[in-house]
């Protein structure tokens, strides 16, 4: 057989093996079976038996008992997807202890100490000037937890130092220094 006869019968089979390809997809999307992975999420179908056909859409998931997309709803009492301590605190409890959920961020917060950034730095300078060091940069200063009390942390770098420096200041203005490598 001869390479010009060859091609042709290999092209008509390409042609019928396609035909019948679409002949039975065509029947069988008329029968009225839905085919998860279609990429079309059909009336038989949701997004719990099929989530390749049929995703939720943003702030949405996928709720097992109801079998269809829905919305997390802060303060339903429900800790549902989408939703953690720092999203929805009515609905996921906070974690750390002192902690209070704040109602209006719906975050989790802890008291204010009321020492402002100034007196903390100056606090941080006067120590750490006590004992013949001098602070080269203060980053990261928030409300924290230490044995049990609400304080400031902050991370400081001395001059002439590599380390960090992870430090505590108490609401009563007491330093604690843990050096951290």
């Amino acid at each position: 057989m001869d390479t010009e006869n060859r091609a042709n019968i290999i092209s008509v089979a390409v042609i019928v093996v396609f035909a019948v390809a679409i002949i039975l997809f065509l029947t069988f999307k008329s029968s009225g079976t839905a085919v998860c992975g279609d990429g079309e999420c059909e009336a038989t179908e949701n997004c719990y038996d099929c989530p390749k056909d049929c995703r939720c859409s943003g702030g949405e998931y996928c709720s097992g008992t109801e079998k269809m997309c829905v919305a997390s709803e802060c303060g339903n009492g429900v800790c549902e997807s989408f939703e953690n301590s720092d999203t929805c605190c009515e609905d996921c409890l906070c974690n750390q202890d002192l902690e209070f959920c704040n109602k209006d961020t719906h975050k989790c917060e802890l008291p204010d100490t009321g020492m402002t950034d100034e007196t903390l730095k100056l606090l941080i300078k006067q120590y750490f000037n006590s004992e013949g060091k001098s602070v080269d940069k203060v980053e990261n200063i928030r409300e924290d937890v230490y044995e049990g009390q609400v304080v400031k942390s902050l991370e400081v770098t001395l001059a002439g130092e590599d380390k960090v420096h992870l430090v505590f200041v108490n609401p009563d203005g007491k330093v604690i220094d843990v050096p951290v490598y």
